[in-house]
């Protein structure tokens, strides 16, 4: 019964956050789908109470975001100053610099919650900047448009990604390089730092690859080199999920990890192993984390894995929806806006309606299942792009299992050689990049003749 309250609650945060027709129609209906299992008069009264809970709760949230943005515009307006850090890997085009990056401070000012613009410099210079790097800005030198204006103009650029504003630099002088990341102030973006930097001094010709960008997104959640056409491709295809760090590439690598750790701990725990290897796995899962910037899919992954076992270790069976609910509460909770964001809502919901299709016996069938995903994939693809993607099930039933099976587990093999300097580990990231290749190819042929059904607004 709580499932279903914490359910309600997050229902209103996300009609709060969404406020749509078509939206709001979906939500109604699974909670009077979902109001058939309360059993008296109270609990209905209960949920009712939760969802305005939810929906009062997130658009204080949302007043209390835009005071901040507003806050940001001002000091931008007056010319004060800002210190920002480096949250993406920097991109080069011969002549602009350009990274997303996190206001630290603007003159005094410090935001309230994170604020995130994208910085373009030109400048010819290599290796000028890299991922980390805190920098300090000199405004009245850029060009920029005023955050509240985006804030109401393009709502979902926003409330998706947080990304406020573009400042433009064409002077290198009007950028002061101040220091790298540093563990003590930001532990995991230090992290990701030294790893993401000993990756590419080990494999220094990587970016130049045209495949090498979804190498990059499956390890460090580094979009930002997949090229449109590429997007387009995975887009069509419905699978553009497999790029990002999902729940399936962490139950792998749990696996994995368990796996490998087991004959260690039998040998230096025989009391109880399994704890000792589940223990080292979730340590691994949260450095990995780290490396993929705890982007809302992994943070989902991880905690309904650290939630499992946690549970179990208790003696204690907890149903799989409800672990995903508690599980989003606490990250809701921990972060407000990031139900705002695209992967979150897509994250989230994309598993609980597998999860509700696996409860009930009657879809034990494969073609039964097979056909519940293909309807619950289409009816998000209309909800967030008016489109229906025919193909959806067979693209993602040769993909998911080509990621899964073959292209993760080099490119963490990859990433391990590279972090014992191997010699001969060119040949490791070749092979990545030629499966890689191989599915997009494939792919591209798919979303050339089974073009997505859409439908104009």
């Amino acid at each position: 019964m709580i499932t279903l309250y914490i359910f309600h609650f997050l229902s209103g945060a996300f009609c709060s956050s969404r406020p749509a027709l078509n939206t709001l129609a979906i939500i109604l209906l699974l909670l009077l789908l979902l109001n058939r299992f309360t059993t008296n008069t109270l609990s209905s009264f209960l949920c009712l109470l939760s969802f305005a809970a939810g929906m009062l709760f997130h658009h204080h949230t949302r007043l209390s975001f835009y005071s901040t943005v507003l806050s940001f515009s001002q000091q931008l307006s007056v010319g004060h100053n800002c210190l920002v850090q480096i949250t993406t890997l920097p991109q080069h085009t011969g002549k602009v610099y350009r990274f997303k990056s996190q206001v630290i401070m603007c003159g005094s000012w410090q935001p309230k919650y994170p604020i995130y613009v994208t910085v373009k410099i030109k400048s010819r210079l290599p290796n000028a900047f890299t991922f980390g790097d805190v920098l300090y800005l000199y405004v009245l030198e850029s060009n920029f448009i005023e955050p509240t204006f985006i804030y109401h103009t393009q709502p979902n650029r926003v409330h998706g990604s947080k990304n406020l504003t573009d400042l433009f630099f064409h002077k290198m002088s009007s950028v002061i390089w101040i220091s790298h990341a540093n563990f003590w102030n930001t532990p995991a973006l230090s992290i990701k730092y030294f790893v993401l930097n000993l990756f590419l001094s080990h494999y220094p010709n990587l970016l130049d690859h045209p495949y090498s960008a979804f190498t990059l997104a499956l390890l460090f959640a580094e979009q930002s080199f997949i090229s449109f056409s590429q997007w387009n491709i995975l887009r069509i295809t419905a699978i553009s999920h497999l790029v990002a760090i999902s729940g399936l590439h962490i139950s792998i690598l749990g696996s994995l990890f368990e796996s490998v750790f087991l004959p260690f701990a039998m040998r230096f725990n025989r009391i109880n192993p399994l704890f000792v290897s589940r223990l080292m796995s979730i340590v691994c899962l949260f450095l990995y984390a780290c490396l993929a910037s705890f982007t809302p899919s992994c943070q989902r992954a991880v905690s309904m894995y650290v939630c499992r076992h946690l549970f179990e270790r208790l003696f204690l069976r907890i149903h799989p929806i409800s672990n995903l609910m508690l599980c989003c509460l606490i990250q809701y909770l921990f972060d407000p806006l990031v139900i705002d964001h695209i992967g979150f809502q897509l994250s989230y919901g994309i598993v609980l309606c597998l999860l509700v299709v696996n409860h009930f016996p009657f879809f034990n069938h494969p073609l039964k299942k097979h056909l519940a995903m293909f309807v619950i994939t289409n009816a998000w693809s209309y909800l967030y792009w008016n489109q229906l993607i025919i193909i959806a099930s067979v693209t993602n039933f040769i993909a998911i299992f080509w990621v899964s099976h073959i292209i993760l587990p080099l490119s963490i093999f990859c990433l391990f050689l590279a972090l014992i300097s191997f010699p001969y580990s060119n040949i490791f990231l070749s092979l990545c990049h030629v499966n890689w290749q191989l599915l997009i190819t494939l792919m591209h042929y798919f979303s050339i003749y089974f073009k997505p059904i859409s439908f104009e607004l």
